[in-house]
């Protein structure tokens, strides 16, 4: 886990000890950690647990399971805010209720429950935001020399089942606000993806730029892209501590314009159909 600064466990019920107790050191010497929903309340045998297995490390002692169908986040924090809406945020997803057990642990968004009915019933299928669940959201935890973060709602299987779009920018807003020296990020429109890898062996960085258009039928809708639009005039940024070489776009060798200023190299990118990846030596 060293070659990662961000561990993600999306919804991820069983955790075996052992993996427990390296993520607990790896988060004490400087890793990221982002736990969601329910992930460690589940024994090996798959029967419910009372707590979470990470719950000493979350500084989050689990209370239960959210039962309705959808809640809602509302965010304190304004690094999590950028290109979401100014309102609760509707979260059709496994949710869990927790409370803080540490005086260290800082709240970035609280948890809202749904507004019901008299007879306790949901007004609608999608009902409006309620009353505050007294349980928070989202929390991250110092740690040592890292931090550990704890996300309520499963957000992304907000985002697939339903398309809940703001789920994504929280989450792309809180992986920034508590990493903000990954090693590569993009300035183009929200749908293209990037993917960094390394090639040790033969000493280059690769950065796949994959272009989907924003259209994939996640949500059973079964949308059928007929033509890939490109995307023009994408920025990459790489962080690196020595100038590079090379940079080319593949497959082709074709050379790209770079800018480096000591620490991030900048490289401009004319257009992307489906796939490029960016070479760096």
């Amino acid at each position: 886990m060293d070659a990662y600064q961000v561990v993600i466990l999306p919804d991820q019920r069983y955790l075996p000890a052992s993996l427990v107790a390296r993520l607990e050191d790896w988060v004490e010497r400087g890793g990221v950690l982002i736990s969601t929903g329910l992930t460690g309340t589940r024994s090996a045998e798959n029967l419910p647990l009372d707590r979470f297995v990470l719950g000493d490390l979350l500084g989050i002692q689990y209370l239960a399971r959210y039962e309705p169908s959808h809640g809602y986040l509302r965010t304190r924090d304004e690094r999590l805010t950028a290109g979401t809406l100014p309102m609760a945020h509707v979260v059709e997803c496994p949710v869990a209720l927790g409370r803080i057990v540490g005086e260290d642990v800082q709240v970035l968004a609280e948890l809202d429950r749904i507004y019901v009915r008299d007879d306790g019933r949901p007004l609608l299928r999608h009902s409006p935001v309620g009353e505050p669940s007294g349980c928070p959201g989202i929390t991250v935890r110092q740690v040592g020399s890292g931090l550990a973060c704890y996300v309520a709602a499963e957000l992304f299987y907000a985002y697939q089942k339903a398309n809940q779009w703001n789920a994504k920018h929280i989450l792309a807003n809180l992986i920034r606000a508590l990493a903000p020296d990954l090693p590569a990020s993009i300035e183009s429109p929200v749908w293209l993806e990037v993917v960094h890898t390394r090639q040790p062996g033969r000493g280059r960085a690769i950065v796949h730029l994959i272009n989907s258009q924003g259209n994939r039928p996640i949500d059973g809708n079964g949308v059928c892209v007929e033509q890939v639009l490109p995307v023009h005039d994408v920025v990459v940024l790489v962080r690196r501590d020595a100038r590079p070489a090379r940079v080319t776009a593949e497959p082709g060798g074709a050379e790209l314009d770079w800018e480096y200023d000591g620490d991030t190299l900048a490289v401009s990118v004319p257009r992307v159909d489906i796939h490029l990846a960016v070479c760096i030596v």
